[in-house]
């Protein structure tokens, strides 16, 4: 999950993986690539081949280390300039405009 939201990111669309994801899948299911391409209109291809590159193996193992760091150990929380930030702290950013 967490590399497809990476590509996600990588291709602009990060928030409306992270929404479908959260939607759509349960805790360590497969995700069906196919599926979350198209629900956030991706290339269905190239999201497959950005998940299998090494700069995205990487990211996610980075990202993994910090969550640990950090003891993010509920979802959804998130990292942001190296913080960890609440879902409803999110939410409140994205209202606010920040």
């Amino acid at each position: 999950n967490l590399r497809v939201a990476l590509c996600a990111q990588k291709m602009g669309h990060f928030w409306q993986m992270d929404r479908w994801l959260f939607e759509h899948q349960g805790r360590g299911a497969r995700v069906d690539v196919e599926a979350a391409a198209a629900a956030v209109h991706l290339d269905p291809g190239q999201l497959q081949a950005c998940l299998v590159s090494a700069e995205i193996w990487d990211a996610a193992v980075a990202e993994a280390k910090a969550a640990l760091h950090l003891r993010i150990l509920d979802t959804p929380t998130y990292r942001i300039d190296g913080k960890k930030i609440s879902e409803q702290d999110v939410l409140s950013r994205i209202r606010a405009g920040k």
